[in-house]
């Protein structure tokens, strides 16, 4: 569990894992609520350079969904998945 201090509009959180088995990715799904501020979500092939695979940099709530590709995407095993989620707790924050 983590705790967003009162007022702090740019609380940033990250995460990530590897791929164990060769996969196909169909659709990402970020989930961060009302105080969701922005996301961004990438993929590093082994040996190869990061790939943005969804960046929504000013996040509405109800945005809050399933994102289909437009074409499937093959990933090796040993890919890594990142995601970034920055949250506004702030009174500057809307929601």
């Amino acid at each position: 569990l983590t705790l967003i201090r009162a007022g702090n509009a740019n609380h940033t959180e990250k995460g990530g894992g590897y791929v164990t088995a060769d996969a196909t990715i169909y659709s990402v799904m970020p989930h961060m609520h009302l105080l969701g501020k922005s996301v961004k979500m990438t993929m590093t092939p082994p040996g190869g350079e990061p790939q943005v695979l969804l960046e929504i940099k000013n996040w509405d709530y109800n945005w809050q969904e399933s994102y289909w590709l437009k074409t499937p995407l093959a990933v090796k095993a040993g890919t890594k998945l990142e995601i970034e989620a920055v949250f506004d707790n702030s009174a500057k924050n809307p929601n």
